[in-house]
Formats: C-alpha cells, structure tokens, sequence
C-alpha cells in the first residue's frame, strides 16, 4: 500500500513539475509578444509628441511607467 502512495505522489509531481515547465514557456512567450506592443506603444509616443500633443507630459509619464513595468517582468528571474 505504501509503494503506490509514493509512485502516486511521483506521478503527481512529474505532472506539476510538466505543469510549472509549460507554464514558464507561456509566459516567455507572452514576454516577448509585449515586447512587440511595447514597441507599437513607443512608436506611438513618438509620433504624439512629434506632434506635440496637448498632453505630451502625461503620455510620457505612462510611457516611462509600462517601460519600467516590462523591465521589471524580463529581469525577473524564475527558474524551473
């Protein structure tokens, strides 16, 4: 009885463990797909105060907010 209690409980962290693993991929992914968006959100910006836009400090300021946001996911050390 013993035994298939451990060979369960290996069962059930192989599965979380392929779990985990699948889900880091996911969010490498979705790491570097925002970088995509963050690059659309800085052409945009750029173009906004090119124009000089009534609101440029503000657009800056949220700018430099997602900026430092995206930074601080990618510096994020997670190990699987």
């Amino acid at each position: 009885m013993k035994l298939n209690t451990i060979d369960n409980f290996k069962s059930q962290m192989l599965a979380f463990c392929f779990d985990a693993d699948f889900l880091f991929q996911n969010f490498l992914t979705e790491l570097a797909s925002g970088r995509d968006q963050l690059d659309d959100i800085i052409r945009m910006v750029d173009e906004l105060v090119k124009s000089r836009h009534s609101k440029q400090p503000e657009i800056q300021a949220r700018l430099k907010n997602v900026s430092t946001r995206y930074k601080l996911n990618k510096n994020t050390n997670i190990s699987v």
